[in-house]
């Protein structure tokens, strides 16, 4: 039963990202370029399933795209301290604080994540050497009711990471538009404040992430 629940979370877990993905896509491309009247796919001609397998195929898309960002985000706030000279300042700070592995820096400092090293010690002599990541996965194995708990938590956190992902996939097209001649994305009816709702949708959205994946990592430390 585990097992087929962390199949079902996988399957979800690209689906809807890939789902949203096409109907963003639908949503924004311009048709007359396109030349396709309501959806990009014709449901009647592939029917559901295909279009099932579409969607999850494209949540990988998403999650590699996603995983990129998160890899140039982190090389740019570097930077940005690099520049500042590592100066404890409101820049250094913003930086750090946004840097995803700041929760790890703060959370291996935290009373907790010691507690349960220390008492782990026992059982595991070099589990001082161990990543976060190898800890939680054996405090999982020793509390395997909370999985439920901790799967909703790294679902969430992945959700809005897809989401602000695909926001920026879209931006980033519209940005080229802006500065070619190509007219890949609609601009009549107002598009420009769905563009700009979008624009400001991304920090937000990162925010919430920030908030629910630190959870999810810590829960296996708490109910240790």
């Amino acid at each position: 039963m585990e097992s087929l629940k962390e199949f079902v979370w996988d399957i979800i877990g690209y689906l809807i990202p890939g789902a949203f993905l096409l109907i963003v896509l639908n949503f924004c491309l311009d048709n007359r370029e396109f030349n396709y009247d309501e959806f990009l796919i014709d449901w009647e001609t592939f029917g559901t399933s295909l279009i099932v397998i579409v969607c999850y195929v494209m949540g990988y898309v998403v999650y590699s795209f996603t995983k990129y960002k998160i890899y140039l985000q982190d090389k740019f706030l570097e930077f940005l301290v690099y520049l500042n000279f590592g100066r404890d300042n409101y820049i250094t700070r913003f930086c750090n604080k946004r840097h995803s592995e700041n929760w790890k820096k703060k959370f291996k400092d935290s009373e907790l994540y010691k507690a349960t090293i220390e008492k782990l010690k026992v059982e595991y002599p070099t589990i001082d050497k161990m990543e976060i990541n190898e800890i939680r996965n054996i405090l999982m194995s020793k509390t395997p009711s909370q999985s439920e708990t901790i799967y909703t938590f790294m679902f969430r956190a992945s959700i809005f990471d897809h989401i602000s992902t695909i926001f920026m996939m879209v931006l980033f097209i519209y940005l080229i538009q802006l500065i070619t001649p190509l007219q890949l994305l609609k601009e009549d009816d107002g598009f420009e404040y769905i563009y700009l709702i979008m624009l400001i949708s991304v920090p937000l959205l990162g925010n919430s992430k920030r908030f629910f994946f630190p959870k999810a990592m810590r829960i296996p430390f708490s109910n240790l």
